[in-house]
């Protein structure tokens, strides 16, 4: 199946993309997409469980913690140089 076919098996506009709202849009996920969603999220979940089997609470909360950090300092970055 294509990958357009696919999308389209999985959700259906609501509003398409216009040129005053760029590339901004909305769709809703049918009920295959929204199976899909629902596979997809317990794959993301048990591949984090595998990623982070050997760190403890405290480590998982350092990390979290500098990636938040991380974020804010990108976010007020200046990028002109």
């Amino acid at each position: 199946m294509a990958d357009t076919e696919q999308a389209s098996s999985l959700s259906i506009w609501l509003k398409r993309p216009t040129r005053s709202r760029g590339r901004a849009a909305i769709a809703r996920l049918t009920s295959n997409g929204r199976k899909f969603a629902a596979k997809l999220a317990q794959v993301s979940r048990e591949r984090e469980a595998r990623l982070f089997k050997d760190f403890g609470t405290a480590d998982k909360e350092r990390l979290n913690a500098l990636l938040h950090q991380l974020s804010r300092a990108l976010d007020c970055a200046e990028w002109d140089h």
